[in-house]
């Protein structure tokens, strides 16, 4: 087994734990690597320090590789184990005594390229302060946008940025993303959640000559009038690892985290 330890560089609390896990895996013999900035290596589990942001920035560099989060950060919603029990859970780590569940993904397609995000991709003006004129084609129906922009979700981002907007928490067993414009001139609009079986195009206004998409807030992607995006459940999953005694429970961190109930 080796283990890729990711940390956000600017986090010097961050590195000392990384440096003091890397340590006690030594110990174990089991082979790790602490990686600071976007190195690509070979693992067979990521464990990143920090809070979401740092959670995201890995998975990103290792798409494919069963991922947890240890929680440094300030709400830490998808990092879920607290930096005061990651003896324990780096313990069970390498007993291979964990639960990967698998999370959906959004994919979008554009200029024949495509991009996956665990959270969200959202459109945005690339002129601060100005709305965004767009249209969306789903179910052979165009419906069309004038707002800061959208919002597209997983149900793991569906508490994030989406959940901020007013949008609904979406159960991670549903396969779907939600589609919630960001502060619509036409206030009547509510979220819509899409199911896995949709395609949906989304095209730029006359009124708009460009914008960006950003990735799980990590990558920018620019897009102008005259192109067409498509976003849909991507087939991709994300391979979430909880320990044993860590196991991940949507319910519960919402009652931890934002005070409910």
């Amino acid at each position: 087994m080796k283990i890729l330890i990711v940390v956000n560089p600017e986090k010097k609390e961050g590195i000392l734990l990384a440096e003091e896990i890397s340590n006690y895996l030594n110990e174990k013999n089991i082979k790790n690597k602490i990686i600071v900035n976007e190195e690509k290596e070979e693992g067979d589990v990521v464990i990143t320090i920090g809070g979401d942001g740092t959670l995201l920035k890995g998975f990103h560099l290792f798409p494919n590789i069963p991922i947890c989060g240890i929680h440094m950060g300030k709400l830490g919603f998808l990092a879920h184990i607290e930096y005061e029990k990651w003896k324990e859970a780096i313990d069970s780590i390498c007993k291979k005594k964990y639960k990967i569940n698998l999370k959906t993904l959004a994919e979008m397609k554009l200029k024949d390229k495509n991009y996956i995000a665990l959270n969200d991709i959202v459109l945005t003006n690339k002129s601060p302060g100005r709305l965004i004129e767009y249209s969306v084609l789903i179910k052979d129906e165009i419906l069309n946008f004038l707002s800061d922009g959208m919002i597209i979700s997983t149900p793991t981002g569906s508490t994030a940025y989406n959940f901020a907007n007013y949008g609904p928490v979406l159960d991670e067993e549903v396969e779907g993303i939600i589609l919630n414009s960001l502060v619509p001139h036409n206030i009547s609009f509510r979220p819509i959640v899409v199911s896995n079986k949709e395609r949906v195009k989304i095209f730029l206004g006359k009124k708009t000559k460009k914008a960006s998409f950003w990735i799980d807030g990590q990558i920018e992607v620019e897009f102008f009038q005259g192109e067409e995006a498509e976003v849909f459940v991507s087939p991709q999953k994300c391979k979430f690892l909880s320990p044993y005694g860590f196991e991940f429970n949507l319910i519960r961190r919402l009652k931890e985290k934002l005070k409910w109930g």
